[in-house]
């Protein structure tokens, strides 16, 4: 998978540095991979 390392500063919460990769993935709606990963994404974002 292309992509690209980031880090950023978050003001929020007290100034911690953040690294995340940032990609790509190829994929339809409705197929094996949102079948598989949309699950997961949700289920971070209500925990956050």
């Amino acid at each position: 998978m292309a992509g690209e390392w980031t880090t950023e500063r978050l003001p929020y919460d007290g100034g911690r540095l953040v690294s995340a990769f940032v990609g790509e993935r190829n994929g339809s709606h409705g197929d094996a991979f949102w079948k598989q990963e949309f699950p997961k994404m949700v289920a971070w974002v209500f925990t956050c």
